[in-house]
């Protein structure tokens, strides 16, 4: 006898926290997974990603695999459930103001929710500035942006908390200024400020979050941040597409909390490339790409 797909033993139901919220209120989005069949079912990821956050209206959010890394098991009645908060200071959403739709997979299925909220008017904004452009110039643009607060600098890349403002304008924007060499509104969920919940106790995570490099893709260099919960040896290395070991970004002790390390393009040829941080038997791999 054939064994029933996902999508026959589990059910999404999605849901929101109210159905209606102020300007800059957190948006709680809830999902949660069913087994209604009779037989068990058995999820380990990270490869498939069980819960996937993939939209917020019209703007198609990168793969959010809230469940990355986890290994569960639901007999029959067993459920799981999520809890994303969509902060519209950190995603720079809603962009328009009215209904919202926003939309989970899980598996082979998926299902979606509607909230009512207000265009946000900021974000996040990653920019890289051209060679030795002077502090005083990278003060003129912050002015002119709205910076409310700086999320991390280097030499020549920062990430900026701007208000008051179309945050995807004004990336747009920043791109035809000669002062700056790329300029990209910065989505990607905090995954660390993700919450769980679980009817059972078969749920585990693992304290480890790597997130996907800006900007990708890249021509000089580009930015990687991973995140721990505690101190642990870790290791952060760089493959090229056929496997082979092109670089060594971090080795060693590290201490709990976040940690940014910058990749110089260099001599890398065009192409796709993986990155892997390494923490005992823990592993989280990405993809970035060089452009020539």
């Amino acid at each position: 006898m054939a064994l029933p797909s996902a999508a026959q033993q589990m059910q999404l139901e999605v849901t929101s926290d109210k159905d209606v919220y102020e300007y800059g209120e957190v948006i709680h989005i809830r999902s949660t997974l069913t087994n209604v069949s009779d037989s068990p079912y058995v999820y380990r990821g990270s490869s498939s990603c069980i819960m996937v956050l993939r939209s917020f209206g019209d703007y198609e959010l990168m793969p959010i695999c809230t469940a990355d890394d986890a290994h569960i098991h639901f007999a029959p009645g067993d459920a799981v459930t999520f809890v994303w908060p969509i902060d519209p200071q950190v995603l720079g959403l809603p962009r328009t103001d009215g209904e919202h739709t926003i939309r989970v997979c899980a598996q082979e299925g998926g299902d979606s929710t509607r909230v009512k909220a207000p265009k946000y008017h900021g974000g996040r904004l990653f920019i890289r500035f051209t060679e030795g452009l002077a502090e005083a110039e990278i003060e003129t643009i912050a002015e002119s942006v709205g910076r409310t607060e700086v999320i991390f600098e280097t030499s020549y890349a920062v990430l900026w908390q701007i208000e008051g403002g179309d945050v995807d304008s004004t990336a747009a924007a920043l791109r035809d200024d000669p002062r700056v060499e790329a300029a990209e509104v910065d989505r990607e969920y905090p995954q660390q400020e993700t919450s769980f919940h679980l009817d059972t106790d078969a749920f585990e995570t693992r304290p480890l979050m790597l997130r996907q490099n800006y900007p990708n893709p890249f021509a000089a260099s580009t930015v990687i941040e991973f995140e721990l919960d505690h101190m642990i040896d870790v290791r952060l290395d760089v493959f090229d597409a056929l496997g082979r070991h092109v670089h060594t970004l971090a080795d060693g002790h590290r201490s709990p909390g976040r940690h940014i390390v910058t990749l110089e393009a260099g001599q890398l040829a065009a192409g796709v490339y993986t990155y892997r941080l390494q923490t005992g038997q823990h592993v989280k791999t990405r993809q970035m790409v060089v452009l020539r």
